[in-house]
């Protein structure tokens, strides 16, 4: 299948290269970035290039063999004066590109986005130019997509976990070596580590707290807070459904025959069974047309939610064979572990969060802990008392410590 190629080359000389498969419509982009080197060019023959520079057009040069149409578009307004009366040369604008809708294959920036203002009315006016968009998300339904960088000297050392096995045996090259995965080491699904579950089933800590707002309790949530609360549920359940086949050593990297299985080997959980299949559909083929109660739903999927975690950091954990009855006993434990960190402090504090809460009302004393916890943590008082105040600032500690960004 074709895709957008969008390259922006920077002077470090990496290539970030964009597979622009989005169109406008809630598509996010995010980047792939490599060595850069001109023999990924090579291949290109018979395209459409746009070249967009900012007063340095030396490096275009070899874009145009292979019979390849190239214009460069100056974004600097103070290109070489010589290069004005050449017939594939034009000054423009970032916020306008003077070109036909999906007109070329490929567009390569250079040394551009470190210099303008308006990164994204560029990325915008790229995407307006560049061909395949629409086509393919509406074909492929996708609507975002993370890209994160592993130096190829790093493949055939990297450790045993759930992203790698999925990146092994579940990923597809679209661009360069078509065998590089091959360079990854072996994976066994039954001997995945049960770390993997752990932290698949704690990091989604953060999509049940963040989608729910204590103000659905008085006003039904608009459209899109629907949709985002449905979104990060359904990731909550697509969780707990991976850890459980991990218990059993069968972890798969396909949502569909992860479905199977959980289906095949917890056939007695009925309604986890439903949600699972649900989340899978949901997952593959998202949609705003919700027509159940979502409130119902969150504390449904957060009663389930807190049951698997209790269950699996039982087989996680073995010490003297002590079984945890609940989990603030579990806490009890977790806070005593020699690398209990500000990470798991949070963690900590949000299973209490949730704890606190449920449809008849807040339980004072679990939702107290969990704010004490947050406060030990940020070493400040909370402005509010109250369970929304104590979960946005959760949302935003989350993503400062976790995510490693400000909120």
């Amino acid at each position: 299948m074709k895709s957008k190629n969008f390259i922006p080359i920077s002077t470090s000389k990496f290539l970030i290269l964009y597979r622009y498969i989005f169109g406008y419509e809630g598509g996010l982009v995010r980047y792939l970035r490599d060595i850069y080197n001109k023999k990924e060019f090579k291949g290109i023959k018979n395209k459409k290039i746009l070249a967009i520079s900012y007063g340095g057009i030396q490096f275009t040069s070899f874009l145009s063999t292979n019979d390849n149409e190239v214009i460069i578009a100056d974004l600097s307004g103070a290109a070489p004066t010589l290069f004005l009366n050449k017939n594939n040369f034009i000054r423009a604008s970032s916020k306008f590109l003077p070109f036909k809708n999906e007109y070329f294959d490929i567009v390569v920036c250079l040394e551009v986005f470190e210099r303008i203002d308006s990164n994204q009315r560029l990325i915008n006016e790229i995407t307006r130019v560049l061909k395949y968009s629409k086509k393919i998300s509406g074909t492929i339904g996708i609507r975002l997509l993370d890209f994160c960088n592993i130096p190829i000297s790093d493949l055939n050392k990297l450790p045993y976990t759930m992203f790698n096995y999925d990146l092994k045996y579940g990923g597809v090259t679209i661009f360069g070596n078509p065998l590089i995965l091959d360079e990854i080491p072996e994976m066994d699904p039954s001997k995945m580590p049960l770390t993997e579950g752990k932290q698949l089933l704690f990091n989604r800590l953060i999509c049940q707290i963040e989608c729910f707002d204590y103000v659905f309790l008085e006003r039904s949530p608009k459209i899109d807070e629907k949709f985002f609360l449905v979104n990060q549920c359904y990731e909550v359940i697509l969780a707990c459904s991976s850890a459980l086949l991990l218990i059993k050593g069968n972890y798969h990297y396909s949502y569909h025959e992860r479905n199977i299985r959980f289906h095949d080997l917890y056939a007695n959980q009925k309604k986890l069974l439903e949600l699972n299949f649900n989340a899978t559909e949901f997952k593959l083929k998202p949609t705003t047309r919700i027509d159940f109660d979502v409130i119902d739903f969150w504390f449904e999927v957060k009663n389930l939610y807190l049951e698997v975690i209790l269950y699996f950091i039982n087989h996680f954990y073995k010490v003297n064979d002590r079984k945890f009855l609940n989990l603030p006993d579990f806490n009890d434990f977790y806070m005593n572990e020699s690398n209990y960190s500000d990470k798991s402090k949070l963690e900590s504090a949000v299973i209490f969060l949730l704890l606190s809460i449920n449809k008849t009302g807040i339980n004072p004393g679990l939702l107290k802990k969990a704010r004490d916890l947050l406060v030990s943590l940020i070493k400040e008082e909370i402005p509010g008392d109250d369970w929304e105040s104590v979960r946005k600032l959760c949302v935003k500690v989350w993503f400062e410590i976790i995510m490693g960004k400000k909120s």
